[in-house]
Parts: C-alpha cells; structure tokens; sequence
C-alpha cells in the first residue's frame, strides 16, 4: 500500500515532537521540574555503643539542603563489613520518603547487644533508586558498633592439687569468666622445691593462648620419676601478664607431688609446756 506525500509528511512531523520533552532519558536522581528546589542529599556516618542484650536502634540519618520543595523517594539497604548481619546487627531492606518541605529522615537499622569483649566493628548503610532529589552528594554511610563489654579474667580453676611421681602428663585448667570476641593469652611462672627438668617438664607454650570464643585451656606438665626416695615436693605456679583480660584474685596455683618417704607413728604423744 503506497502512502501519500502529505502522510508521510505528516508522520515525520508527529515523530519529531517527541524530542527534547520529559521522556528525553532524564537521570532517575534529578529533579524534573526546573521551577522548584527540591534539594540534594546525603546520608550520615553514625556511631552507637553495642550494649549488653536485646536490642538497640542505630539511627542513620538521611538529609537534604538547597532545597525542600517537592517529594525524595528511595530505597536502602545495609551491607555487611567487619560487623556481620543477624550476629552483630539486622539485615535491613527498606524505602524512605521525604515530603515537600521535610528536610531529614532517620533509617533504623537495629543492633544486636552481647556481653562479649571485641574490637569496634563497621557495616554500612546504601541508599538507591533516589528519585526527585537534585543530586546525592553520598549515597553510602558507615556505622560503627563500638565496643562497651569489659575484659574477662582469666584465673585457675583450684588453688591446689596433687600428684605423684611418674604420674606423666598433668593438665592443669585456666579459665576465663567469660568469652571473648578476641583472642587472649597469658604467660606464668614456675618455682617451688620441685626442679623443672628432674622431677618434672614442662609441655606447653610459655605463654597460653585463649582463641576467640573460647573459656578454657590447660597447662600441661610431665611428672617423671626419679631413683631418689624423698619427701613431697611443690611446683607453685603464677601468672604473671595478661593480654585482652585481666588477672583474677586467683592467679595462683600449686601442684604438690607425693614423695616416697613419710614419718613412722610411734605411738607417743608429747606436749610441751611454754613459759
């Protein structure tokens, strides 16, 4: 079918009209209409202490300035860093609005508190698909979990035990009061009438390592037997430096082997008299 000089004409003319009007691939960010001043925005680096249980609100704000004419639609969403989602904070999805002449908006994003020692930790916060804003001058927020928890103590378990000669290994526990988002370690001392190397070695490390998330480990020792016969002997035990804990009032232990010799009952019983 052939179409005439004026149709064609006609259709060039309707098809140019569409050129230069508000469908012309305009930024989803800008403000369509050049009559108002809607404002450019950006949302807020916050810090919030974690707290101990339950949770608490992290409120990061999104603000605009040059202007507060007209409506600012978008979306958000948090981000995982050194802070992890549903461990230290909710994974939270959302949309936020500002109406003509608001010029802030608070997003919550809750926080989950523990009673665990750790470093401060991040996640972020992202605001997208903005529409009616001017421009973004930061679309992205940091927020920092600061730690409130103290250290644990680190202590023994009982101030005594015993053992006896050639008894081998022997595991003495140390224990923290509680867990910690860190890792701890201890170094200690060894002294008494027991002689390290001849009536007992020593297994572990010079210093004892708590991983993270851990409240017990052991200081091993190897009581060996000896051809001497002998009394008991003690093996005292101090800690003596912390790292990410501290040192308990019971910081001290002692380990006592049973000698071979032990004093024969005669039967008599003697009292002295002092003056």
């Amino acid at each position: 079918m052939k179409r005439s000089a004026l149709a064609i004409a006609l259709i060039a003319a309707l098809s140019g009209c569409g050129s230069g009007g508000e469908d012309g691939g305009s930024s989803s960010n800008t403000n369509t209409n050049p009559g108002t001043k809607s404002g450019s925005i950006k949302i807020d680096n916050i810090s919030i202490k974690e707290g101990n249980s339950g949770n608490s609100d992290a409120k990061v704000r999104v603000t605009r300035s040059g202007g507060k004419d007209g409506v600012i639609k978008g979306k958000y969403r948090t981000t995982p860093g050194t802070a992890l989602s549903d461990q230290d904070y909710l994974e939270t999805v959302g949309e936020f609005e500002l109406q003509d002449g608001v010029t802030r908006v608070d997003l919550i994003i809750p926080i989950i508190g523990d009673v665990k020692d750790e470093d401060d930790e991040t996640f972020s916060v992202q605001i997208f698909d903005v529409s009616g804003a001017s421009s973004i001058e930061r679309d992205t927020a940091t927020v920092t979990i600061t730690n409130d928890d103290s250290s644990p103590e680190i202590s023994f378990t009982s101030e005594i035990r015993t053992t006896s000669e050639g008894s081998g290994r022997v595991k003495i526990p140390l224990q923290l009061n509680t867990s910690s988002g860190k890792d701890v370690s201890v170094s200690y001392e060894l002294s008494g009438l027991a002689i390290n190397g001849q009536d007992y070695s020593v297994i572990s490390d010079s210093t004892i390592v708590f991983p993270a998330g851990t409240t017990e480990q052991f200081l091993e020792l190897n009581i060996v037997q000896d051809d001497v016969p002998e009394g008991g002997e003690t093996i005292k035990i101090k800690l003596t430096e912390a790292n990410n804990a501290t040192l308990s009032k019971q910081f001290e232990t002692s380990v006592i082997i049973l000698g071979d010799l032990v004093l024969n009952d005669t039967g008599v019983t003697r009292y002295v008299k002092w003056e």
